[in-house]
């Protein structure tokens, strides 16, 4: 999904995807490597970052539906439907915090 001009919604969206991803990406290891103990905002944290990317996942996978709409399939290199399934499997996977 390349885009030259993001609108402001597209734009808070990211900055929100980006600040939870870069925040999970530290408190995580943080945690594990200094053994802190969990307390509750952590798990609070998790589920609601575990929401965004859930919800980021879902919006690319329909503006990535609207886009092949829209090519009517005229896709320079289409991939197979196995390899689509693989990939959406993967991405949901990764929405699971560790």
């Amino acid at each position: 999904m390349i885009k030259k001009h993001l609108n402001t919604y597209e734009f808070l969206w990211l900055a929100i995807t980006f600040w939870a991803a870069s925040f999970t990406a530290m408190e995580a290891p943080f945690s594990f490597v200094f053994h802190t103990k969990l307390q509750n905002w952590q798990i609070i944290a998790d589920i609601l970052f575990s929401l965004i990317f859930m919800v980021d996942l879902l919006y690319h996978y329909n503006e990535k539906k609207k886009l092949a709409k829209t090519n009517q399939g005229h896709f320079v290199n289409p991939q197979k439907k196995s390899t689509q399934v693989m990939l959406w499997l993967v991405d949901i996977l990764s929405c699971i915090p560790f």
